[in-house]
């Protein structure tokens, strides 16, 4: 019985080693030009190919929001020669402009979506914002905004000079910080007043006392006592009687999170946090930024170096393999084969080698996945494949949407690179006469096979600014 429990377990080991060995011999390095080629052609015969677009819902400014937001704009010294007549959840009107700072004219801007989702990272400091200090944007934005600079560290250092004082960087979470007032800081006059009076809350006659007592040092305090009587004079011309406001406890709203986006015009820093690792890293897309200098808490990994990048985070964890986006991916390939041959009217497997190629590797690859079904084993598996055979079988595995952003711009597919890459795409499409404009639309339709490799920051700009042009291109605009 034993004896034939282990020839059993011996046959296992001998079939999945036939397994591997299969799949290992299909997966070597392809030629990524052929490939981009090949999807290059099947477009020719694949119609009707359309970019999805869902308009984020903004907060309208009224006549007087819009004068406040110019002084507000003043106050953090941002130009802008045309302003806007909505902004977002953040405040932010530009979906190429980092969210440097947060701009409220109203609590009902909580209800506004972001204007791009690269700023969804700040979503755990906004929540807080709208909630802990609600009741001073409900009573102070009545007259004015309330702005705040955004801060990004990682303990004292912010993230801006991880590269500059890289042994000042310590592991653990990052904090996303800011301290909220209006351009002429009510709020701060506001507090200082209150503090005049602010007595340590015990018993009411206890209480009384250090009034009076506070009063009393207020009246001998000349200096002070004209301070403060021509800062109460003049915010109550300006906002009316305090006694209606609340004094906020706080100005500053701080919140930690395990990732942050550090965007620039030279290009951005992807911060993660793996708590379980307790692990920083950081994927820099700026040029040589963090060559010179090594962090020891601090793992850097070159975003241009796509191949290496991406597989250092299936082997962190932050990537997984999966046998449902495989399949997934092994079916729409499929599918779109099954259209250009139709379209062409003739078998293309003969003409397009690299594609079938591909699509082999990708089902000896789900064949591999049925027989083991061990994580590991999958996850090391997957660290030995090729990148452009990777990328069609991983989905994060942790749940933040700048994960869900980082992949495509890992992509072994350089017309999926630059198309989310933003500011690089659009910057690139402004500049272009109209034949390299048809040429960039013909090869975004060419190379963008999946759903979620769509960029609605990119596909809203183009409806917003090219809707006419790209129709003339046959581009179809599907709201979502």
């Amino acid at each position: 019985m034993a004896q034939d429990t282990l020839l059993s377990r011996l046959r296992e080991l001998q079939r999945l080693t036939r397994v591997k060995e299969a799949v290992d011999s299909s997966q070597g390095k392809r030629d990524t030009s052929l490939l981009e080629r090949d999807f290059l052609s099947f477009a020719g015969y694949v119609p009707h190919r359309s970019l999805t677009v869902h308009l984020p819902q903004l907060y309208a400014l009224d006549a007087e929001q819009h004068t406040q937001l110019q002084q507000s704009f003043i106050a953090i010294r941002k130009e802008m020669s045309i302003l806007p007549n909505a902004i977002d959840i953040s405040g932010s009107s530009d979906p190429l402009e980092p969210a440097s700072h947060v701009v409220i004219l109203s609590p009902n801007q909580l209800n506004a979506d972001h204007i791009t989702s690269l700023n969804s990272y700040l979503n755990p400091l906004l929540e807080k914002v709208y909630s802990d200090a609600a009741l001073l944007l409900r009573d102070f934005t009545i007259h004015e905004s309330i702005i705040g600079t955004v801060q990004m560290k990682r303990g004292d250092l912010l993230l801006s000079e991880a590269h500059i004082f890289p042994e000042r960087f310590l592991p653990g979470p990052y904090t996303l910080s800011t301290l909220l007032d209006t351009p002429t800081g009510t709020i701060r006059k506001f507090r200082e007043i209150s503090s005049a009076f602010a007595i340590e809350k015990k018993n009411d006659s206890e209480k009384n006392n250090g009034l009076n007592n506070k009063l009393q040092k207020l009246l001998l305090d000349k200096e002070k006592l004209t301070k403060i009587t021509s800062l109460a004079l003049n915010l109550r011309k300006k906002i009316g009687s305090l006694s209606r406001y609340t004094c906020p406890e706080n100005q500053e709203i701080s919140v930690e999170t395990n990732t942050c986006i550090v965007r620039t015009l030279e290009g951005t820093n992807y911060y993660l946090y793996i708590p379980d690792q307790h692990k920083n890293i950081v994927i820099s897309f700026r040029k040589d930024e963090f060559k010179s200098k090594s962090h020891q808490h601090l793992l850097e990994l070159n975003g241009k170096s796509y191949e290496n990048t991406l597989a250092k985070l299936v082997e962190l964890g932050v990537y997984e393999p999966s046998s449902a986006v495989l399949d997934d991916r092994i079916s729409h390939l499929e599918h779109l084969y099954e259209q250009a041959s139709r379209g062409a009217g003739t078998s293309l497997r003969e003409e397009h080698t690299e594609f079938m190629s591909l699509l082999d590797s990708l089902k000896s690859a789900r064949t591999y996945f049925q027989e083991v079904v061990n994580k590991e084993k999958r996850k090391e598996y997957a660290s030995r494949i090729s990148p452009e055979l990777l990328e069609f079988m991983i989905c994060p595995k942790i749940d933040e949407p700048l994960v869900h952003e980082l992949l495509p711009r890992l992509s072994w597919n350089r017309t999926i690179r630059t198309y989310h890459n933003v500011r690089k795409f659009i910057h690139f499409f402004n500049q272009g006469d109209t034949s390299k404009k048809k040429e960039m639309l013909h090869n975004l339709f060419a190379n963008m096979i999946f759903q979620h490799q769509q960029n609605n920051t990119v596909n809203t700009y183009l409806y917003e600014h090219y809707k006419q042009f790209c129709v003339d291109e046959g581009v179809q605009f599907k709201m979502i």
